[in-house]
Order: C-alpha cells, then sequence, then structure tokens
C-alpha cells in the first residue's frame, strides 16, 4: 500500500514547474513517486515537463509507467488516453507498441 505523503512536495514540484525550473521539479515529482507509485498524475506531470526540456523519449518511458500503472489498476479508458497522447509524441515509439501491446492484452481479461 502507498504511504500518505504531505501535499507540500507535490505542490513545490509544480510551483518550480510553472517557474521554468523543469530540474528541480523532476527531482520533487521523483520524490512524491517514491510514496505514490500509484498516482498517475505524478508520472503524467513528469512526462510534461520532460516534454518541455525537449526530452522525448523520457516523457514517453514516463507516459509509458503511467499507462502501465492505469492498466494495472484497471483503468482502461484512460491508458488508452495515455497512448494516444504518446502516439501524437511519436507514433513510431517502442514506449506505445508496448503500451498497446499491454493494453490489448488486459483488454482480453
Amino acid at each position: 500500500m502507498d504511504k500518505e505523503i504531505p501535499i507540500h512536495p507535490l505542490k513545490q514540484a509544480r510551483e518550480f514547474m510553472t517557474q521554468g525550473s523543469y530540474h528541480q521539479a523532476v527531482a520533487e515529482y521523483k520524490r512524491v513517486i517514491q510514496a505514490t507509485a500509484t498516482d498517475i498524475a505524478i508520472y503524467h506531470d513528469i512526462a510534461l515537463v520532460y516534454l518541455k526540456y525537449g526530452f522525448k523519449h523520457l516523457a514517453l518511458d514516463y507516459l509509458y509507467r503511467c499507462g502501465f500503472v492505469c492498466i494495472t489498476c484497471r483503468l482502461l479508458s484512460k491508458a488508452q488516453e495515455i497512448l494516444e497522447e504518446m502516439n501524437a509524441i511519436d507514433p513510431l515509439s517502442h514506449y506505445a507498441e508496448a503500451l498497446e501491446s499491454e493494453l490489448s492484452l488486459a483488454r482480453q481479461l
């Protein structure tokens, strides 16, 4: 079960992001993930930070993680949204291909 953490680190990460302090934002988000590994919003926020940095590969990695958590939690429509977002970034990404396979398997269960 995930540990409950105070809102402060998450708020701080979002403040860093709006200030353009992306390196600090990612560091804070990663601290939050250690305590709340199933919070899909955190993975998505990190992906957005990496996109702003111009690191598509890392953004796709975190979107994949976000989608995988969605599948694990049986949020298949949300996982589909994440997949579509990934395809909009790079339709040839192996991350998108992997998530599509995972989603396909989950729908068969």
